[in-house]
Order: structure tokens, then C-alpha cells, then sequence
């Protein structure tokens, strides 16, 4: 907003937020726009102005004009209600407030004193326009998607979210999805008891929708396996070894796929190196710091960020209180 329209504008929120400080015309007001059936429903002497410095701060300066706490059929709602200026009209004000109401459900939801929060409240938005021509655009967030787009926009906000939930499709609903089946049973199994046959119905979506050359770029999901349930590079080979066998792979693509492990190995190995190095430089820092050099100094001489030795510090104390 341009500070000419905001000069314009702030007489105006004043007169429209003091009226609605009287009760009586918070409650005319939603019964002559709200529908018969809802006003049946709303308790109207509930009705409330709530404090809206929660929502981000541009919304409240360009957007969020009044909010309402209304009981509706005995749960918590709200009313939002908007005053729309001709100089600044919002063509995507149907998206400003849905952004509005998703962060009034975000507050509800980590409210913990709320027994009502794993459930959310009804929020009710009202425009009120008060330029001369008719109001230029619309309000349904619908009619802001392309045209030829619309019927699947339609589709996406007003039906349930796609669930894909793994562990309640078969792993033959799951091969039906071509390439994406190596990724879907990977992720299915990852925490599978059985490490061979993690492995092994990952190997036959391998071997159902990929060329044999085109293996090796997918052995890094077999890497990801075995390293997230910690399982030893060791493991890694001998399931490539199998593989190999069982699925006799060429031999060039079999040593490149082997080198893969060997890689993996290495890695371990360096990590555990670095690891090392780490665990003693930590370890020489607490003991300088226990012959009482500051943390500063330490975090100098050993090149540990000083967030480090504070912390390492933290735990120096820690111990004493429990001697």
C-alpha cells in the first residue's frame, strides 16, 4: 500500500473497527450477510474482537482488518472481516485469506491449554468493499487458477490430499508403478527386520523396470538402506555380491558396482577418522578448560567454535554437580 492510500484509508479502519466495537452491530452485521442456517448455529452473544498481533505483520497492515472469536454449534470459530478500499483492491485477496486462516490453525493447533486443538475451528471470511464500480475481481481462489487448470485446482483443494501410504499397498500394487517402485519399496523397507529380503525386493523392482546398465546409479539406494539402519559396508558388498549372482549381471557392470561398495567402505572409514580426531580434540579441550583457561582461549587453541566448548563446558559442571 502507498502511503497516499494509507492516508485515505486509516480514517476509514477507524470508524469501521469502532463500530464494531458494539456488540449489537457485530451481531446485525453477520445476520443480515451470513445465511439463515448458519445464524442458527452461530451463538451470537459469544461473539468477540480478538487480538490479531499473531499474523504476520503485513497481512495485519494491508490485510487482516477485524478478528471475531464466535462459538459455533458449542466449538470455537472465527470471523474475519475485511475492508477493502477502491485504491487497493486485491486481486488475490482469496489467497491472502486462506493465508490468514492457515496461520489462525497453526496457533490453534500448538495451543496446549486447548482441549478443542486436534480439531479446527470454522473460519468464516467477509469482504467489505466499499468503492463505487463493482468489485473487479473474484473471490472464489478457484477462479484465480488458469481457466483450462480450474477443474483440477477444484479437485486438489477441495478433496483430500493424495495419500500414498506404503505399508498398505502390496508390493505387486507397488511394482505397477514402474521406475518410482524402486524408491516406494526402498522407502517400504528401509526398517524391515529382515536386511536379505530388503534387499531382495528392491533387486527384483530393479531388475522388473531398468536395463542391467542402468544398475549402478541405483545401487545408491542400497547404500541409503544399509547406512540409515547402520549396517557395515561389509553387508553393503556381500548383498552386491548376491545380486550380481543371482541376477547375473555383466561382469563390467558387476566391478563397477562392487567398486561402489569399496567406496562406501572408504567413506566409512574416513568418517570414523574425522570422528576420531574430533572426540580428541574435545576431549583435550576439557581438559584444559577443567585447569581453568577460559572458553575463549580453548575455542583458540583448538579451533573449536566457541558454541562448542560452551558446550563441552556445560557438561565439565554437569559432572561436578553429580560428584
Amino acid at each position: 500500500m502507498s502511503q497516499d492510500d494509507s492516508k485515505l484509508t486509516k480514517p476509514h479502519d477507524k470508524f469501521f473497527k469502532a463500530m464494531f466495537e458494539d456488540k449489537r452491530a457485530a451481531k446485525d452485521f453477520l445476520r443480515s450477510v451470513c445465511p439463515k442456517e448458519w445464524i442458527e448455529r452461530f451463538n451470537l452473544d459469544s461473539i468477540k474482537q480478538e487480538n490479531s498481533n499473531f499474523i504476520n505483520t503485513d497481512l495485519t497492515e494491508r490485510f487482516a482488518d477485524l478478528l471475531f472469536s464466535i462459538e459455533i454449534s458449542g466449538a470455537p470459530g472465527y470471523v474475519i472481516c475485511h475492508f477493502e478500499h477502491q485504491q487497493n483492491a486485491e486481486k488475490f485477496m482469496a489467497v491472502r485469506f486462506l493465508n490468514y486462516a492457515t496461520q489462525i490453525w497453526l496457533r490453534h493447533t500448538k495451543n496446549q491449554q486447548d482441549p478443542l486443538r486436534h480439531q479446527l475451528p470454522v473460519i468464516i471470511p467477509i469482504l467489505i468493499y466499499t468503492g463505487e464500480r463493482e468489485y473487479p475481481y473474484s473471490t472464489d481462489i478457484i477462479d484465480l487458477f488458469p481457466s483450462h487448470l480450474r477443474d483440477i485446482a477444484q479437485e486438489t483443494l477441495r478433496n483430500p490430499i493424495k495419500l500414498v501410504d506404503l505399508h498398505r499397498l502390496s508390493d505387486e500394487e507397488l511394482e505397477g508403478h514402474g521406475v518410482a517402485s524402486i524408491f516406494e519399496i526402498a522407502m517400504k523397507y528401509i526398517y524391515c527386520a529382515d536386511l536379505q529380503k530388503a534387499i531382495e525386493m528392491l533387486a527384483n523392482a530393479m531388475a522388473k523396470h531398468l536395463a542391467q546398465e542402468d544398475w549402478l546409479s541405483y545401487t545408491q539406494i542400497m547404500q541409503y538402506n544399509i547406512t540409515v539402519r547402520g549396517e557395515t559396508a561389509e553387508l553393503y558388498e556381500k548383498a552386491i555380491r548376491e545380486l550380481i549372482r543371482k541376477h547375473k549381471i555383466p561382469q563390467q557392470i558387476g566391478e563397477l558396482m562392487l567398486t561402489t561398495a569399496e567406496q562406501f567402505e572408504q567413506r566409512g572409514i574416513e568418517r570414523g577418522i574425522e570422528r576420531g580426531i574430533e572426540k580428541g580434540i574435545e576431549k583435550t579441550a576439557k581438559n584444559m578448560l577443567k585447569r581453568g583457561l577460559s572458553v575463549e582461549d580453548v575455542a583458540d587453541y583448538t579451533n573449536l567454535n566457541v558454541f562448542t566448548v560452551k558446550a563441552i563446558y556445560k557438561e565439565i559442571i554437569e559432572e561436578k554437580k553429580k560428584t
